[in-house]
Parts: C-alpha cells; sequence; structure tokens
C-alpha cells in the first residue's frame, strides 16, 4: 500500500463513549481525515471571534456576539458533522427498539446532540490523524 497524499481518506473508528451513568459503550463511525489546511479553515472559520464594526448598536453586536459563541461552543459537533460520512450496519448505534439505526444526517444529528458522543468521537478522530490504534 501507497500513501496517496491528493486522495481523501476514509476510515471505520471505535468510538468509546462513556455514558453519564459511568458505563462504556463502542460504535464504529466512519470518518473522513481531512488535511491540516482544510482542518485550519474550518476552526478558523468557527472559532475566530469577530470584529465589533464602528457604530454597530448594542443589540446588533450582541446578536453578532452570541451567534458566534454558539458556533464555538459547537465546533466539535460541527467538525464531526463534516468528518462522520458513515457507519457500518452494524456500527452498535441503535434506536428506542434496540435496532440497529442506518445513517443519515437525522440519525447523525440526534448523536452530536449529546456531548458524551461528540467528547468521544473527537477524540477517535484526534487519535486517527495521529496514527494511533483503531
Amino acid at each position: 500500500m501507497r500513501f496517496c497524499p491528493t486522495k481523501k481518506l476514509t476510515c471505520d473508528r471505535d468510538v468509546k463513549i462513556k455514558l453519564p451513568d459511568g458505563s462504556e459503550v463502542k460504535v464504529t463511525v466512519t470518518m473522513e481525515m481531512l488535511n491540516s489546511d482544510e482542518t485550519a479553515e474550518f476552526f478558523n472559520r468557527l472559532t475566530t471571534p469577530p470584529a465589533r464594526p464602528d457604530g454597530m448598536p448594542d443589540d446588533e453586536w450582541a446578536k453578532v456576539w452570541g451567534d458566534y459563541s454558539k458556533r464555538a461552543a459547537n465546533s466539535k459537533a460541527e467538525f464531526l458533522r463534516r468528518t462522520i460520512v458513515g457507519w457500518p450496519s452494524k456500527s452498535g448505534i441503535a434506536d428506542e427498539n434496540d435496532n440497529d439505526t442506518p445513517f443519515s444526517a437525522e440519525a447523525l444529528n440526534s448523536c452530536l446532540a449529546h456531548p458524551f458522543f461528540v467528547n468521544a468521537a473527537f477524540s477517535a478522530y484526534s487519535e486517527a490523524v495521529s496514527g494511533g490504534g483503531k
């Protein structure tokens, strides 16, 4: 196998989720690995604070700043929304009746609504780009 720097890389990654009750579950997601420029551009767009234009009224500035604060707080979830591109049919992600949940934007959004999933998936991505484990 050879490395092709211009080819998009995807891989299945195990995500070890520590649930609020102290238990741990493992799910598998398919992630697209972004290159350094794509990663930097993504986080800069999400986390660079806006400059307040001269003369902008306080109420307008409060809305601009609030939108930025929300984006910054949700930057990990937004990043994962971009990088999680699927999951296998037996991923470990299930519905209320314990049936396998197929990948969809709606299913991904449901997962990303939980900070424990976001933190675990972001750790899995970080481990992948540093060459660690599965």
